[in-house]
């Protein structure tokens, strides 16, 4: 497939999905971006792989500065692993931080 087609097939498919897509309601929106809030407590439930791994497949699909994709994500799960982000955190972090069941 020449570049030009494959050009043509992405556009194709993103006024595809642009015509299935409603748009946001308040609540959708407030949930989403003006009200979004990072979570102070977690579910005592272990976060598996495959969730890491979806998370993942999602966020690398993200806008990134010139496409270059500059995040690199490292998964800690241990107490050991995240003892040694102690000096990184801001103090009012360190507590959920070292609660969370992963953090990245």
């Amino acid at each position: 497939m020449s570049e030009e087609q494959a050009l043509a097939d992405a556009r194709d498919r993103i006024a595809e999905y642009r015509s299935k897509i409603q748009t946001l309601d308040d609540d959708t929106s407030n949930l989403l971006f003006r009200e979004a809030r990072n979570h102070n407590a977690w579910q005592d439930k272990d976060v598996s792989d495959d969730q890491l791994r979806e998370i993942y497949d999602l966020l690398k699909f993200g806008s990134t500065s010139s496409n270059t994709q500059p995040a690199r994500l490292i998964f800690i799960r241990s107490a050991e692993a995240k003892e040694r982000l102690r000096p990184c955190l801001m103090p009012a972090n360190v507590d959920k931080t070292m609660a969370a069941p992963v953090t990245a």
